[in-house]
């Protein structure tokens, strides 16, 4: 935004402002029909990529200015740069930009390590929690019903992303843990962006043990 402003109010150069025109509203409109897209089907950052060359060379603009300006200018601008990635950049060292499936494990352990858990990704409980008996969780509804008629009480282990559970046949999988199962602990480490890797521990019971 701020090399596009800057390249906008360049008195002496018309070409620049008219450039920073066609390149601020081609980056709005992206970002605008991402928005309202996101209002009627699933969305993602990378919808958005073709803003990137535009928002380059804005970049540039500010970067050149650096380069060109006396030193407080440089500093001013690169400290507004810089700060813009600093939400994510704590984030990353705070939870790694990963979920973190331990103290869900740890807690299964102190409650019931004997009940079944249902799991995904499989391949991160088999270095976790290879001691506790597990199953995969992206299962037809059919299979999950026909597990849990057996079982009658269950253990899942879920990846939360701020769309909702992160896995594959997410909206069915999502409905059946909502029908079946309850929250009893969530883990996450703090964040200050707008991602999110929470893990929720959850218990799921039949209709039959009730």
């Amino acid at each position: 935004g701020l090399g596009f402003l800057w390249m906008f109010f360049q008195r002496v150069n018309r070409l620049q402002r008219e450039s920073a025109v066609m390149l601020g509203l081609g980056s709005l409109s992206t970002i605008a029909l991402v928005v309202f897209a996101s209002r009627i089907t699933g969305t993602y950052a990378d919808y958005a990529i073709g803003a990137l060359p535009a928002m380059f060379v804005a970049v540039g603009v500010l970067a050149n200015q650096v380069a060109n300006g006396s030193l407080p200018r440089a500093l001013t601008i690169g400290a507004i740069l810089v700060t813009g990635l600093v939400p994510s950049l704590v984030s990353h060292l705070s939870d790694g930009t990963r979920f973190d499936y331990r103290p869900a494990f740890a807690e299964i352990r102190r409650l019931d390590a004997q009940r079944l858990t249902l799991v995904w990704p499989e391949v991160t409980a088999l270095h976790y929690a290879s001691d506790l008996p597990r199953v995969r969780l992206n299962q037809s509804a059919k299979a999950l019903d026909s597990l849990l008629q057996v079982r009658k009480d269950l253990w899942a282990v879920v990846s939360e992303k701020r769309y909702g559970v992160s896995i594959s046949g997410q909206s069915t999988i999502e409905s059946w843990l909502d029908d079946h199962c309850r929250d009893v602990e969530q883990f996450e480490h703090r964040r200050f962006d707008y991602r999110q890797y929470r893990v929720s521990l959850k218990h799921c019971r039949s209709a039959s043990a009730y």
